[in-house]
């Protein structure tokens, strides 16, 4: 996959701007999960294209997880609309619109605002014990202190596509070059 970081720094600055502006950093995380697998569930691919692992709070958007820790600083689109982390929150830098976001489309907005009004009222912790629940997100893996990578056909399966249809999808993918064949194996 080709991380798209100016489409992950709009899905991020959305759920801000939703949420007044600020966030704390994990439960935004976890919305952006959530909204990832479920635009996988709907339409067979990812938003962001970004690399889904299994950290110790839960399964997380791998590289949008270094965009807001800093660890990696490869986004001026991110930069100019993301704070840094303070406290554990991040914020909105400065006033945007929704239309500002130009690389969201309909079917995005759609798929966050879902997102928003199913699970924007619960606290990071509440978010964290939803995604360690085998019953919402069940290819989540214990990976003790450190990460996993989170198995494509698992999840595939696990939001609905038959092992068929899974194995249909990512040799799709990665037809296409949406992900390599490292990804593909997992």
């Amino acid at each position: 996959m080709s991380f798209d970081a100016k489409k992950a720094a709009h899905m991020s600055a959305y759920l801000l701007f939703q949420a007044g502006g600020a966030m704390n950093h994990m439960k935004l995380i976890k919305l952006l999960y959530l909204a990832e697998r479920e635009n996988l569930r709907r339409c067979g691919w990812f938003m962001s294209d970004d690399f889904l692992v299994s950290m110790p709070h839960g399964p997380v958007l791998s590289n949008t997880l270094y965009l807001i820790n800093r660890d990696i600083d490869n986004s001026e689109t991110w930069n100019q609309l993301i704070s840094e982390k303070i406290n554990h929150t991040i914020s909105l830098k400065r006033d945007i619109q929704l239309k500002d976001l130009d690389e969201l489309s309909v079917s995005d907005v759609e798929i966050l605002e879902d997102t928003w009004q199913k699970f924007g009222t619960k606290t990071q912790w509440e978010l964290r014990d939803y995604t360690h629940d085998p019953k919402n997100c069940p290819e989540w893996e214990d990976p003790g202190k450190g990460s996993k990578p989170i198995s494509l056909k698992t999840l595939l399966e696990e939001v609905g596509f038959s092992q068929d249809e899974a194995k249909a999808l990512l040799k799709r993918m990665r037809d296409y070059g949406d992900i390599d064949d490292f990804t593909a194996s997992l």
